[in-house]
């Protein structure tokens, strides 16, 4: 259940908050992903790949943002051209922007995702979406 999260704080396994805070992530009803600043998957919850109907061999850490943008539109789940979006997205995060969109898919479910960067050198950004047809 806790995948790439329970891999990532493995090292750190240990700690007491290690395991609570996989727990909590998983249990999100927000689907979360955090990109480094080269736009690589380092974590994310469940709740985002299954919003998604993405592929646990894509999503997975290390995974690039343009493979799992390409992995959205062939789930059907976002219709607009990969490189572009990812472009898009990219060099608003790389700008210092906080992005906010709503995103529709085929079946008109709509999700709001929001994107904010963050300073420490380690980690990138971090978007976040909502449940469907709560915006």
């Amino acid at each position: 259940m806790f995948g790439a999260l329970n891999r990532l704080i493995g090292r750190q396994a240990r700690r007491p908050d290690a395991r609570l805070l996989a727990l909590t992530l998983n249990n999100m009803t927000q689907g979360v992903v955090l990109f480094d600043i080269n736009g690589r998957l380092i974590v994310y919850n469940e709740q985002y790949r299954t919003m998604y109907e993405l592929s646990p061999e894509v999503v997975k850490p290390g995974a690039a943002l343009i493979d799992i943008i390409r992995n959205r539109i062939s789930s059907g789940s976002l219709s607009r051209g990969a490189e572009e979006y990812c472009e898009e997205i990219m060099s608003q995060i790389a700008a210092g922007k906080t992005l906010s969109f709503v995103n529709e898919t085929p079946d008109g479910a709509r999700y709001r995702s929001s994107i904010d960067r963050y300073p420490a050198r380690f980690i990138g950004w971090a978007p976040t979406t909502t449940l469907p047809n709560a915006v």
